[in-house]
């Protein structure tokens, strides 16, 4: 930690956030005791070799001095990160100096070194997601990246750095991912206008011949160039695409097929077209590092609605570009509020649209080396997989779209909680137990040809057990059920 970070009162907190399981669902490995993490801020003494080096040896120099006696020899003491140090005679004016500019604040870690009993801690900002394992790969770029720069011993046995979400901090989260994005922006890499090619460029022959043509008064709206986000009357949507072992949507590809099918069909709001594209976040040998994160945030910009499942990848829906009354985020299985980002979860509470998840089947699985079962069912409800039915989508995302540019409308739907959409149960699935099907101990018998999920407005946090008195009320539906045959 630095002086600059304006946490001079910070002394200590005591947190349950990221470790103890019984407190954090992202936590799968959890379960211990709430721990206390002891922070400083660091000295310049702390953050300076050169410094460390003068200061011992001027130390050495004023010990080595003759004719001091116990009384007027320097003495020192080193407590909490505090030196005090005095010394008669000729040394005393340099001692003293020394000894203030050891216990200053640093302004700044330059070539900064880290003991055993000092280490580095990151603080980032108090984001809306627990994603345990952005931190964990966070800690360890950090933890490579200092010890690049000399400033942690290499080695498997070294020391890591420490990063820390901090609850409660000065800056919001939408003001640090705008803080960010200025800084991208101000780089010379920048960011692309349109990375996913919702208006692609022509070839240069095509835009030449057509340049030629507008000349002569013809092919002049080809050459116009594409609109704005907020002037765009083709919604933009950014489905996450996910390939591990947890919360994937295994259909993304036929969800992409439907999009292009109801192309200009699709009429929502002051949207009269739809068009979808895929957004893979994870490093590949082509795109990783910094040119991934700046690939992630120009695609999330350049859209308005991002889909994501629930995890550390929604984190993105904070670099959505605001598009008069707002860009929007929809999760699935997750409900939160976003500030100003318009946020709509899509709840599948449809088990003919969930599937175990990787590590749920493992652990069935005969043969040894199963892996920690401690994260009970509600892991294995939020790690499932999705199969997405198109029709519901589809008019989960028209309602989204209804609202984008009405923050009116949106203010009024989240008074009346019909921001969040519910998938119920495809007709024929009815008695399916959803624990059941998580957990891998029930199979979901094959839907009619031609059956759908129904779709419900409704506040966040509906359970199946108090779905059905939601459901005696009157409710108002995006989709009803259909039986297929």
């Amino acid at each position: 930690m630095n002086g600059a970070s304006g946490l001079d009162d910070l002394r200590s907190w005591g947190t349950a956030w990221n470790i103890p399981g019984h407190t954090n669902s992202d936590a799968i490995v959890g379960n211990q005791d709430a721990w206390t993490l002891q922070v400083r801020l660091a000295t310049a003494l702390e953050a300076s070799p050169l410094l460390r080096r003068l200061h011992a040896e001027l130390q050495q120099h004023l010990q080595q001095q003759p004719g001091k006696s116990s009384s007027s020899s320097s003495s020192s003491s080193s407590t909490h990160g505090t030196y005090a140090s005095a010394a008669a005679g000729e040394g005393a004016g340099a001692a003293a100096a020394a000894a203030a500019a050891a216990t200053a604040p640093s302004g700044t870690l330059w070539s900064s070194a880290f003991s055993r009993c000092t280490l580095p801690v990151v603080l980032l900002a108090d984001w809306f997601f627990n994603f345990s394992e952005f931190f964990e790969n966070a800690a360890t770029a950090a933890t490579y990246l200092l010890q690049r720069q000399g400033m942690l011993p290499g080695g498997s046995g070294g020391l890591r750095a420490v990063v820390c979400k901090l609850i409660g901090s000065p800056m919001p989260p939408l003001d640090t991912a705008a803080a960010v994005v200025r800084h991208v922006e101000a780089s010379p890499h920048g960011l692309a206008e349109d990375p996913l090619g919702f208006y692609p460029r022509k070839p240069e022959a095509a835009v030449a011949a057509t340049t030629t043509a507008a000349a002569a008064g013809a092919g002049a709206e080809a050459l116009q160039p594409p609109p704005t986000l907020h002037e765009d009357t083709t919604l933009r949507v950014v489905f996450e695409a996910r390939a591990g072992s947890t919360r994937n949507i295994r259909n993304l590809h036929q969800v992409m097929e439907a999009c292009d099918k109801w192309g200009a069909d699709f009429k929502a709001g002051p949207f009269t077209r739809i068009a979808c594209r895929a957004l893979a976040t994870a490093d590949t040998p082509d795109l990783h590092g910094g040119a991934r994160l700046r690939h992630t945030m120009a695609a999330v910009r350049s859209a308005h609605v991002l889909v994501a499942m629930h995890g550390a990848g929604a984190a993105n829906a904070l670099f959505l570009r605001a598009d008069g009354g707002g860009s929007a985020a929809g999760g699935l299985r997750a409900a939160t509020a976003l500030l100003e980002i318009h946020f709509h979860a899509y709840n599948l509470e449809d088990p003919a649209q969930c599937s175990p998840a990787d590590w749920v089947l493992a652990i069935k699985a005969p043969g040894p080396g199963t892996p920690n079962t401690r994260h009970g069912m509600g892991h294995a409800m939020r790690d499932q997989h999705v199969t997405l039915q198109p029709e519901g989508l589809r008019a989960m995302l028209t309602h989204v779209a209804s609202m984008l540019r009405d923050p009116e409308g949106y203010g009024r739907a989240r008074e009346q909680g019909n921001l969040h959409g519910y998938a119920l149960p495809t007709p024929g699935t009815e008695a399916v137990a959803l624990e059941q099907t998580a957990a891998g101990d029930e199979e979901v018998p094959a839907p009619a040809r031609g059956a759908l999920c129904g779709v419900v407005l409704g506040p966040p946090g509906l359970a199946p057990v108090n779905m059905t008195e939601h459901l005696k009320g009157s409710p108002q539906w995006l989709l009803q059920p259909r039986s297929g045959r």
